[in-house]
């Protein structure tokens, strides 16, 4: 999970958010893993 985290992180808020600077492509799969950690959290 914190390898999850820390890669989002860097991708969607270091990069995009900070950065201004971001592939389209990488933002999707970064948005469809956290989709996929928070269904797995509603699951437990």
């Amino acid at each position: 999970m914190r390898a999850v985290y820390s890669d989002v992180m860097k991708t969607l808020h270091d990069e995009a958010f900070y950065g201004g600077v971001y592939n389209p492509s990488e933002a999707e799969y970064a948005i469809t893993l956290v989709r996929k950690m928070i269904d797995e959290f509603k699951k437990s």
